[in-house]
């Protein structure tokens, strides 16, 4: 398995605290770090995970909303009348037509 030298800055009261824990638990620091570096990593892949899935949630309700608004508008296109799209379509006058004038 290949190693990696690992260094960071960290201040020195923390590091004597953790060197004082190691030593009472009879471990390594990189023993420790390790081991926690592995819980982080399993974590975080599970609220990715979650994440993930909350988002592909929304993004299904998004669709389904989506798809409901265009089929009320399609329902409300076809249930409007045919001559509300066009000005001049309406019954003639019956005061100022005798009913057989073109339209």
């Amino acid at each position: 398995m290949a190693k990696t030298l690992v260094n960071f800055l960290i201040e020195k009261s923390d590091l004597d605290r953790f060197d004082a824990i190691a030593s009472m638990i009879g471990r390594t620091r990189t023993s420790i770090l390790t081991e926690m570096m592995g819980l982080f990593c399993s974590e975080q892949i599970v609220n990715v995970e979650l994440r993930n899935r909350k988002l592909e949630q929304l993004n299904q309700a998004l669709t389904q909303q989506h798809l409901l608004l265009v089929q009320a508008e399609e329902a409300r296109q076809i249930n409007r009348p045919l001559w509300q799209d066009v000005e001049d379509m309406d019954l003639p006058s019956p005061f100022m037509s005798d009913g057989h004038d073109e339209f």
